[in-house]
C-alpha cells in the first residue's frame, strides 16, 4: 500500500513540476508578444506621427486664436466703456451720435468675433475626433500587424 501512495505522491510532483514549467513557458511567451504587440504600435504610430503631430500643432494654433479673440473683445468693451465715461467726450454735442455709432460698430464687432471664435471651436472638435479615430485605427493596424505575424 505504501508503493501506491509513494506512485501518487511521485506522479503529483511530477505534474507539479510539469505545471510550473508550463507556466515558465507561458509567461515568457507573453512578454514576447507583449514587447511584439508594443514595438508594432510604436512602429505604426510613428508611420503616421507626422500627421497627428500637424493636427495637434493645428488645434493649439486654434486655442491660441481663440484666446486672442477673446482678448480682443475684451479690449474692444474696454476701449467703449472709456469712450463711454471720458468726461470731455460727454461734454461734446456729439457725443450722444459717437456713442451710438461707437456701441453699433462693437456689438458687429463681437458678433463677427463671436462668430469666428465659433467656427474656430468646431474646428478644434472635429480635430479631436480625428485624433480620437487614429488613435483607434492605429490599435486596430497593430492588431491586425500582430494577428498576421502569428
Amino acid at each position: 500500500m505504501d508503493h501506491c501512495l509513494e506512485k501518487r505522491i511521485d506522479f503529483a510532483l511530477d505534474l507539479l513540476r510539469e505545471l510550473k514549467d508550463l507556466s515558465e513557458d507561458l509567461t515568457q511567451e507573453f512578454d514576447r508578444i507583449e514587447k511584439y504587440s508594443l514595438n508594432l504600435y510604436d512602429e505604426v504610430f510613428e508611420q503616421e506621427k507626422r500627421c497627428i503631430q500637424d493636427e495637434i500643432e493645428n488645434f493649439q494654433r486654434n486655442t491660441k486664436k481663440i484666446n486672442r479673440l477673446n482678448q480682443e473683445i475684451i479690449k474692444a468693451i474696454n476701449s467703449w466703456y472709456d469712450f463711454s465715461k471720458d468726461s470731455r467726450q460727454i461734454k461734446k454735442l456729439s457725443f450722444p451720435i459717437k456713442f451710438w455709432s461707437i456701441r453699433r460698430k462693437l456689438k458687429k464687432k463681437i458678433k463677427n468675433i463671436n462668430e469666428e471664435i465659433g467656427r474656430t471651436e468646431m474646428e478644434n472638435r472635429f480635430i479631436k475626433e480625428k485624433i480620437a479615430a487614429w488613435e483607434h485605427e492605429l490599435e486596430q493596424k497593430a492588431l491586425f500587424q500582430i494577428k498576421q505575424g502569428e
